[in-house]
């Protein structure tokens, strides 16, 4: 019986070994659904065997081989699991690398740019004055850089106001904007370059609140401004017009916000790893 458990406690561990490497391995080549695939293999495949093997094992003559089996599934999860922690520093590090190797690039765009008022249309723009050629990111899941310019109407900076707090209620949809107090709802509105309102974005709404129509007079009052905000967005009607023109209204800004390096912990729906200079979502 020791000898049959042995046994199984080596296969287990054989193979579950080998699943765990493969998970680092293919984490550092950006395939981050790995982790994924092998925990339904673990939950939905492992665990049922285990407990078939546990039942088997109450009959004398299947004893010695349920066991093996339960023993050898067992060991393979544990093997599987324990790489977890290097799966997680394989993939943070094969970002960091890649931003490591994008930082070339970069500098190209950045001198394109200066010399022609104008970042490059494509990347083959910059083969062969600025680059020999265009380079490969040498990740796996991502072999080719994904390179696109904003038109001149996209937005640069973020004019946010506060909207009172939640009170302690959930929000609706995604975290999108890290702006002012985590437990307020705010309003959001992008401009262009020419200071024009592009985007206009109610963030951090909760489930269920009181409205009412536009009170300029009443703005000034913070814990009246959520009950307002959408029939704000009717009167005013933002989008296309200069943000002077919407805070000559609602006066200024709470607070404004131009994309930096400086990353939250927490927007998009997920937390931010930072990595290098660059910003890893984790969804």
């Amino acid at each position: 019986m020791k000898s049959a458990l042995l046994r199984g406690a080596i296969w287990g561990l054989v193979c579950g070994g080998i699943a765990g490497s493969l998970v680092v391995g293919v984490e550092l080549g950006g395939l981050g659904t790995a982790d994924f695939l092998v925990l339904a293999v673990v939950f939905f495949l492992v665990v049922p065997i285990c407990g078939i093997a546990l039942l088997l094992a109450a009959f004398a003559k299947l004893r010695r081989r349920a066991l093996q089996v339960f023993v050898s599934c067992s060991v393979f999860a544990l093997g599987v699991f324990a790489p977890g922690p290097a799966a997680g520093h394989a993939r943070s590090h094969a970002f960091a690398r890649l931003a490591d190797r994008s930082a070339p690039l970069i500098a190209a765009i950045r001198r394109y740019e200066s010399i022609h008022g104008h970042p490059p249309d494509v990347l083959d723009d910059l083969v062969p004055a600025l680059l020999p050629e265009v380079p490969a990111t040498e990740m796996p899941a991502y072999p080719a850089y994904e390179y696109e310019v904003f038109p001149k109407d996209a937005a640069r900076l973020l004019h946010w106001y506060d909207l009172g707090s939640r009170d302690g209620e959930s929000f609706v949809g995604l975290w999108k904007h890290i702006d002012g107090d985590a437990d307020h709802a705010i309003l959001v509105m992008a401009t262009d370059r020419d200071g024009t309102v592009v985007q206009v974005d109610a963030d951090r709404l909760p489930q269920t609140f009181a409205e009412r129509a536009f009170d300029r007079s009443l703005w000034a009052q913070r814990a009246e401004r959520m009950s307002m905000v959408r029939d704000l967005a009717k009167t005013l009607d933002p989008m296309g017009k200069p943000f002077e023109r919407i805070a000559d209204v609602l006066g200024p800004a709470d607070g404004f916000y131009w994309p930096t390096e400086d990353y939250p912990d927490y927007a998009y729906g997920g937390s931010i790893e930072r990595i290098r200079n660059w910003a890893y979502v984790h969804e």
